[in-house]
């Protein structure tokens, strides 16, 4: 007979105790069990139990999580429903709300599940564990692996960031978070169109790299992308052309010193003020760089007049000594 499906909000007999408040919600294994599609293999298994005549069947989750666990840790049936007694955090994996303190099944009963499961579901186990969509982080399944084409590092894990720097000052006017891994031609528009949001109608040109080849931008802007040769370019737009690799030491600022190599804010929302705040950041220690140095120009004129002042009196005071 199939199991019978648990309540969403099981009564708590006395002295139970809620596995939520016993383990760290952000543990890998909390993480991964929200993610599974656990009624994927209810689905698998329908077949196999009679409608109607027999005992009801242990929960699919619970026996999932135990082969899991089992073949991970290379334990025995008997051992691993033993350990899963001690392991509160194999217990929540397991679908469990309370903590339990008795074996949850007799071990011979993975042995019978087993033969029930057969090949096609442990295919199904084993295809689960395929993420299509490589997960890189529990945590965050934002992340992604993109490739990066460079010798010394050919791959980067999170998310794609655009920036856009001025031409002249390397002002960072616009800088925007991409969920996934796009094409970087396909976010060109919206870069611009913060861009345009930020600063108001004022670019006229865009200098961007061979990888916005094919871009997805149909505006008033002119968009140069750059080639390795320069052909009939005229002299000066390809000077302007070969000064757009100015912008790669300033990523290398924003992820170094301005916490933009390792994001710590969480989720789609916490990617893109990350990516905005860094570049704040960079101008601001640019601004204060200037004033600094509007300071030290106003101090050392100080003491410049302070120090002409005193001459003078020097002087003064000498030739009235002469004369005196």
């Amino acid at each position: 007979m199939r199991p019978k499906q648990e309540p969403e909000q099981p009564w708590r007999e006395l002295f139970q105790i809620d596995l939520e408040q016993l383990i760290d919600m952000n543990h890998p294994l909390v993480g991964l069990g929200l993610c599974i599609d656990w009624s994927s293999f209810e689905r698998t298994l329908s077949n196999t139990y009679h409608p109607s005549q027999g005992a009801p069947g242990v929960t699919t989750r619970l026996m999932v999580a135990l082969h899991y666990q089992k073949y991970q840790h290379g334990l025995s049936d008997e051992d691993m429903v033993a350990v899963w007694v001690e392991n509160s955090y194999w217990q929540h994996f397991s679908g469990v709300g309370y903590f339990q303190y008795r074996m949850p099944i007799d071990p011979s009963s993975m042995t019978r599940w087993r033969k029930r499961l057969g090949e096609a579901g442990a295919e199904q186990m084993l295809q689960v564990t395929i993420d299509k969509d490589k997960i890189y982080s529990v945590h965050e399944p934002e992340v992604h692996c993109i490739a990066k084409g460079k010798a010394g590092k050919q791959y980067e894990f999170g998310n794609k960031v655009s920036v856009a720097v001025s031409s002249r000052g390397g002002w960072f006017v616009g800088t925007k978070s991409f969920t996934g891994d796009p094409y970087d031609g396909h976010t060109l528009a919206a870069q611009i169109e913060q861009v345009k949001n930020l600063i108001g109608n004022k670019v006229s040109e865009v200098h961007v790299d061979m990888g916005y080849r094919g871009h997805d931008y149909d505006g008033a802007v002119a968009v140069h992308v750059d080639k390795r040769r320069r052909g009939r370019t005229p002299r000066a737009l390809w000077r302007w052309m070969k000064r757009r690799a100015a912008v790669e030491p300033s990523i290398g600022h924003l992820k170094n010193e301005h916490r933009l190599e390792r994001n710590r804010l969480k989720g789609v929302a916490g990617n893109a003020i990350n990516a905005v705040l860094a570049a704040a950041a960079m101008n601001f220690h640019k601004l204060l760089g200037a004033f600094g140095r509007i300071f030290l120009r106003r101090l050392l004129d100080i003491h410049i007049r302070s120090g002409l002042q005193f001459l003078r009196s020097h002087e003064t005071s000498q030739t009235q000594y002469q004369y005196a």
